[in-house]
Parts: structure tokens; sequence; C-alpha cells
């Protein structure tokens, strides 16, 4: 069977979260699945996973992160991710 990944990606504040969320909400029971991430919003895990300076995103820096924290986060969403897709 082919399995196929759609990817969105949307400027900062044109409606994407409302979209991810809509999408997560009707995914259960349908021939399709949303990412089950921790959070609708796929930036944060994608933001941790790849992003130079992940600590610098608006909700790690409100949870007290900095750089000594970026292999942590780096790989608490790398997992995420392979979880996600096994």
């Amino acid at each position: 069977m082919r399995r196929s990944c759609l990817v969105h990606i949307g400027l900062h504040k044109t409606g994407s979260t409302s979209l991810q969320e809509t999408l997560r909400a009707r995914s259960c029971g349908s021939d399709w699945q949303y990412l089950p991430l921790a959070f609708s919003n796929h930036s944060v895990t994608l933001l941790n996973a790849f992003s130079s300076t992940p600590e610098t995103t608006h909700r790690n820096a409100l949870r007290g992160f900095g750089p000594q924290d970026r292999p942590a986060l780096r790989q608490a969403a790398l997992h995420e991710l392979d979880a996600a897709f096994a």
C-alpha cells in the first residue's frame, strides 16, 4: 500500500493553527491520519527537531530552555517524529 505525507506550511498569523486543530479533530475514524504529535500545532516539534536555536522559540523560552538544552530538545523531537511515522 502506498503511503503519502501532506505537509502544510503556513505563514505566521494565517490561521494554520486553526486548520491543524480542525484536521486533528476530524482525522479520528477516517481513512487518513493527522500526525499524532504532542501538540496539534506541529511547529513546536519541527522547530525543536530542525532549528539551530530551538530554545529561542516563544514556547521554549517561556519554559526556561537555554542553549544547553538544544541536544535534549532535538533528541526528544526526533524521537517523537520517529514514533509518529512508525
